[in-house]
């Protein structure tokens, strides 16, 4: 007997790719507030950065289900 997979699991992301939509992200978003005159190690900076992983995440979700 062999499992069925269902309708949600067909769509799986490769980890790799999750892990360079973060780090690409993240960057972006904490390079953003150094163009302002803010520091890099700035609150700004930090929430940018988190704000640019979880962004970069969510467009490269959007790329991978378009495919």
């Amino acid at each position: 007997m062999e499992p069925v997979r269902g309708q949600a699991d067909q769509g799986v992301m490769d980890r790799r790719v999750l892990f360079m939509a973060f780090t690409l992200g993240s960057t972006a978003g904490g390079f953003l507030p150094m163009l302002f005159g803010a520091g890099s190690f700035s609150a700004a900076s930090l929430l940018c950065s988190l704000v640019g992983g979880f962004a970069g995440i969510w467009v490269a979700s959007r790329i991978d289900a378009s495919f």
